[in-house]
């Protein structure tokens, strides 16, 4: 998924997880266990990957590049 923000001007490519998160939050604002709910569904999690935390990291990430706001919420 390619991405542009408008009020930066930058533009960015999102891949796996960081799309999904996008894709996820487009209709409304999610939890973050909502999400990892839906990342089970959606993808094969790894045995011992903390997938809480490599939501919050993303939307750390997409927050901080201006992708996503305000979704989601934190439960």
């Amino acid at each position: 998924m390619a991405v542009y923000v408008g009020f930066t001007g930058t533009a960015h490519v999102l891949q796996g997880l960081a799309c999904f998160l996008v894709e996820s939050c487009r209709e409304e604002p999610r939890t973050f266990a909502d999400l990892a709910d839906k990342a089970v569904e959606a993808f094969e999690i790894e045995a011992g990957l903390d997938l809480g935390t490599a939501i919050a990291h993303t939307v750390r990430q997409l927050r901080g590049l201006g992708i996503l706001m305000p979704c989601p919420q934190p439960s």
